[in-house]
């Protein structure tokens, strides 16, 4: 086998691995989730995974960094100021997302979004911030000059960020929670999210 067939395998295993890994860890929760199991699923010895992921640590960023590939929430609309949806949700015209936070609304519920799709690995992410990918680094700091270009103040900004984040997180948490316990329809709890980021964007910012 010649170098580039020989990459292209390695390649094709490492994907392999990776995209099984994520549906595990989504499927069985993280706690349950190991190399063995794993090595059992895609049929290959476990010592065999290390030849592609040098730790079970290595192997999680990876996952983390496939996840939140390209993950670059409404990049033009904050680089130009401008809203780039509009929301469906039938709100009453004092909960309509004001322009100048329409932004910084819709970058949050991108997150939420893929929080969502993602719940076991984003847990992950909260338990070793250690191993957050380049794409969340680049939001997190997305969401302060968004923040910072709506209060002129960069310390402000940041904690603005972390109760804003926090919220999220905590939000997210009880939405699967409430989900899985009732039943209850996605875009009922779609509808309460927006409301409350909603109230916390315009208390934030005009407090």
């Amino acid at each position: 086998m010649n170098p580039p067939q020989k990459k292209k395998k390695f390649v094709s295993i490492n994907q392999k691995i990776l995209k099984e890994s994520i549906r595990l860890i989504e499927r069985e929760g993280l706690d349950r989730f190991s190399l063995r199991k794993l090595a059992e699923k895609i049929k290959m010895d476990p010592m065999a995974v290390y030849h592609y992921f040098s730790s079970k640590k290595e192997l999680m960023f990876s996952c983390l960094q496939l996840v939140f590939k390209n993950f670059s929430p409404n990049k033009d609309s904050v680089s130009k100021g401008k809203p780039k949806t509009k929301t469906n949700l039938k709100l009453s015209h004092s909960q309509q997302p004001e322009p100048d936070f329409l932004i910084l609304q819709e970058m949050i519920d991108s997150y939420r979004k893929k929080y969502l799709q993602y719940p076991n690995l984003c847990k992950y992410l909260l338990i070793h911030p250690e191993s957050i990918p380049p794409e969340i680094e680049e939001y997190n700091h997305m969401l302060i000059r968004e923040i910072d270009r709506l209060v002129s103040n960069l310390e402000e900004a940041r904690l603005i960020r972390d109760i804003l984040v926090d919220f999220l997180h905590g939000f997210c948490l009880a939405e699967i929670s409430i989900a899985k316990k009732n039943k209850i329809q996605n875009l009922e709890l779609e509808s309460k999210f927006q409301k409350s980021i909603h109230f916390l964007v315009r208390k934030l910012l005009r407090s």
